[in-house]
């Protein structure tokens, strides 16, 4: 992917965080879990023509503290 949005939910105190590294790391883990690596774009036919599809991921990151059980809430 070319380049990721990022934002910080309200539950991340920007005075108590190093911003830029926290959403540098959640972008760089949200990539892996979307695409493999080095995919920057997929080919595809549609009605004889080559289409080429990239794609702009937006993650949104909260702080996670108390807010869901220590267990796995969904498996694919």
């Amino acid at each position: 992917m070319k380049k990721s949005s990022v934002s910080l939910g309200r539950s991340v105190n920007p005075a108590t965080t190093n911003v830029d590294s926290l959403m540098k790391q959640a972008a760089a883990v949200a990539e892996k879990i979307v695409a493999p690596k080095g995919i920057e774009f997929a080919s595809f036919e549609h009605r004889g023509r080559t289409y080429a599809l990239s794609a702009r991921l937006v993650v949104e990151v909260d702080l996670l503290g108390n807010r869901v059980p220590p267990v796995v809430v969904r498996q694919k």
